[in-house]
Parts: C-alpha cells; sequence; structure tokens
C-alpha cells in the first residue's frame, strides 16, 4: 500500500452538530451524553379545533434521508455549514423554522452524494434564500444520472441535483474528487473516498449510474465523502451520509 501523506487540519474550539432532517423522531427521547433533544411541549404550536385549548405542538417531520447543522467557534468567530439537505422540498426548511434557526445563517453547504434523499431539500432553500452566492461542496459525480434497475421490472429513475437550477439560483458550485478545506483548513471536506477492503461491496447490483452515454453497476456510489474537524481536547469529529461502500442492503434483488 502506498504512504498516504496526513493532512493536518487546524483544531476548532467547539463543534455542535444539530440534526434537521432523519428517518425517525420521538418525542419522549431524553438527553444522554452529548446528545440533547426537544423537550416535549417546547417549540412553536399550531391551532388544533379538535383538541381542548386549541392548539396543538408544531413538532419537528421525519422523513427518509439526512441534513445536519454544523457549528463550530474558532476564537471569536463562529461559523454554521449545512451538511446534506433531507428529501423533501420543505422538510430541512420547516425543521430549520421549529428549531429557530435561519437558512440565512448558513455559510456553505456540502452534500455528502447526490442521491434524492440527501439533496431534495436544495429546492426548500432556493426559496428561502432566493438568489444566494453559497458555496456548495460536492462530488462530480454527485450529478450522475441514476435507476434502480430490478430484474423483471422497468428501470426506476432515481432524482438527482440539477446543475441547471443549483447554478441558476446563484450558488456557486466547488465540485472537486480530491479532498478540500471550508473556512481556513477548519473543516475537511473529504472528497472521494478510496475503497480498500473485501468488506467494501457496496449497495445491491440493481443500482446503476448512467456514465459517458451508457448505465453501469453504481454499488459503491464513488461521490460519498463526509465532513471532518478536529475539536480542541476532543480529538477528530467525521460526519458521514450513508456510507454506501458498506451497506447491508448489498444483497436485496
Amino acid at each position: 500500500m502506498a504512504d498516504v501523506e496526513p493532512i493536518a487540519l487546524e483544531p476548532v474550539d467547539a463543534l455542535t452538530i444539530t440534526t434537521l432532517v432523519d428517518n425517525l423522531t420521538d418525542l419522549l427521547l431524553v438527553d444522554e451524553g452529548p446528545a440533547v433533544r426537544p423537550k416535549i411541549g417546547s417549540g412553536p404550536r399550531v391551532p388544533a379545533r379538535a383538541l381542548e385549548g386549541g392548539e396543538a405542538f408544531d413538532a419537528l417531520r421525519a422523513e427518509h434521508g439526512f441534513a445536519a447543522l454544523v457549528t463550530f467557534s474558532r476564537g471569536d468567530s463562529e461559523h454554521r455549514v449545512l451538511f446534506d439537505t433531507g428529501i423533501s422540498p420543505d422538510g430541512l426548511v420547516e425543521n430549520m423554522r421549529r428549531l429557530e434557526l435561519s437558512p440565512r445563517d448558513v455559510e456553505a453547504i456540502v452534500l455528502s452524494h447526490g442521491h434524492f434523499d440527501h439533496v431534495g431539500g436544495m429546492e426548500g432553500l432556493i426559496r428561502e434564500l432566493g438568489s444566494s452566492e453559497l458555496p456548495v461542496f460536492l462530488h462530480p459525480e454527485a450529478w450522475s444520472r441514476r435507476r434502480i434497475a430490478l430484474p423483471g421490472r422497468e428501470p426506476v429513475p432515481i432524482a438527482s441535483p440539477s446543475r441547471h437550477a443549483i447554478e441558476g439560483a446563484g450558488f456557486e458550485i466547488a465540485e472537486r474528487r480530491e479532498p478540500s478545506f471550508v473556512f481556513d483548513g477548519a473543516l475537511l471536506v473529504t472528497g472521494e473516498v478510496d475503497r480498500m477492503t473485501s468488506y467494501e461491496q457496496g449497495l445491491a447490483p440493481s443500482h446503476q449510474a448512467c456514465r459517458h452515454g451508457e448505465w453501469h453497476p453504481d454499488q459503491l456510489v464513488l461521490d460519498d465523502q463526509a465532513l471532518v474537524a478536529n475539536v480542541k481536547g476532543k480529538g477528530l469529529v467525521v460526519l458521514t451520509g450513508c456510507g454506501h461502500a458498506a451497506s447491508s442492503t448489498r444483497s436485496a434483488t
């Protein structure tokens, strides 16, 4: 194996990850370790004539997919980076509203990969922000046309991000295969992660991507990338999307 040159990350003083979109929500969960959860009864209310008192909790929305807000501080400055955007146009921005967070405070967006359940919320951001010059970091293969081609069935397209729409809204595309830094070396976007073990077999063979006009297996999802920070006194924090190379769904047909 070839020697790998280490990548030096500038340490940050503190870092918080706020989950904005996840596959489930449970108002009865309590704080545990470093995890702080919304308290039942906290947050905004909405009118509900069918309930005594006339209002209901405006609870967080759960949906398939993922999105998180990474907030870090270094010295006197604090910065916010959005990592993925969930599946629906409204889920991300609605949960930010419920948590009293503003998309206008986000300074950069990192997309872990191009699957629709991680990029669909870009539509809501475009509506919320209007024209924006925020940088969007992603792997070049995130734009790939994708589909699921199960034996004996018509292939099902999987929506990918639209370069035309995202660039048309003013976002600055930072498209790289190699590692790159955000905020003067404070955060690392890993870029393409090498698949180096026999365990990394990926998704089912039915997952395909169109490259150079032809459909090919897309089991390893090479655009998967992570966000890494070095927190003083804590060590490395690594935030990933799906990690498809080691997905347990690879045997599905």
